[in-house]
């Protein structure tokens, strides 16, 4: 496994994409003590802090917005849920809308 795909693993195991639920926590639980005890010690070089300051940063990203999935839709969201967020008010598709 070259360097590329070992980072590209922690973060898929740390923010819970590579479990059967994503934005599952326990793993990114076990990583951030992991980091804690190995920075206690004096044994997480500045490479490794920064891989795993980002990684548990991500991995508190998907489960905020694995949360937001979870929610029901509220009345405000339905209301607006047939247009696109590029689209104007005016109705107009396309990004930022199209003026004809």
């Amino acid at each position: 496994m070259d360097r590329r795909s070992r980072v590209e693993h922690l973060f898929l195991v740390t923010c819970g994409l590579d479990s059967a639920q994503a934005g599952e926590q326990e793993i990114a639980a076990q990583i951030r003590l992991a980091w804690e005890t190995a920075r206690g010690v004096q044994v997480c070089g500045p490479t490794l802090d920064k891989l795993l300051s980002e990684a548990l940063s991500m991995a508190n990203r998907v489960h905020k917005l694995e949360a937001k999935r979870a929610l029901p839709v509220t009345r405000r969201s339905r209301r607006g849920s047939d247009r696109s967020p590029f689209q104007r008010k005016t109705g107009h598709g396309g990004v930022g809308g199209s003026r004809r």
